[in-house]
C-alpha cells in the first residue's frame, strides 16, 4: 500500500505560502515529494506513480474542498479542471482512495510545506 499525503499553508492574506505532498511505501519510506499547490500535488503523484501501482493507493490531505472535488463530491474551480481532466481515466480505472484527514494526520506534508514556504530557512 502507498500513501500520498498532501498539504498547503499561508502566513498573511496576501503572504508567503508554502505547498507540498509526499508519497511513502508501506515502510514508511518516502518515494516522492512535490513542491506545487495541493491539487497539482495531487495530480502529480498520481501521474508519478505506475499504473501498476495505483491500486494500492491512498490519497490523504488535510484539505477537504480538494478531498471532495477529487471525489467528485463538489466540482472543483475551473482554474483546476485541467489538473483533474489529465489524470481524470487514471483515477477512474484504478481504485484509488481519497481520504480527508485532520490537520495533525497530516503533519509530514504540513511540515514539509511550510519548508518550502520559506527555503531560505532551510539548513544544510
Amino acid at each position: 500500500m502507498l500513501k500520498l499525503n498532501f498539504d498547503g499553508s499561508s502566513f498573511g492574506n496576501p503572504g508567503d505560502a508554502g505547498i507540498e505532498g509526499l508519497c511513502r511505501d508501506s515502510k514508511e519510506d518516502v518515494l516522492w515529494v512535490a513542491n506545487e499547490a495541493e491539487v497539482r500535488a495531487v495530480n502529480r503523484g498520481i501521474k508519478f506513480l505506475d499504473n501498476s501501482l495505483l491500486d494500492k493507493v491512498i490519497v490523504e490531505g488535510d484539505s477537504s474542498n480538494v478531498v471532495r472535488w477529487f471525489l467528485g463530491a463538489a466540482s472543483p474551480p475551473w482554474r483546476f479542471l485541467s489538473f483533474f481532466e489529465e489524470i481524470d481515466d487514471i483515477v477512474l480505472d484504478s481504485s484509488i482512495m481519497f481520504k480527508h484527514v485532520r490537520r495533525s494526520t497530516n503533519s509530514d506534508a504540513d511540515s514539509l510545506a511550510r519548508i518550502f514556504e520559506n527555503p531560505s530557512a532551510l539548513q544544510y
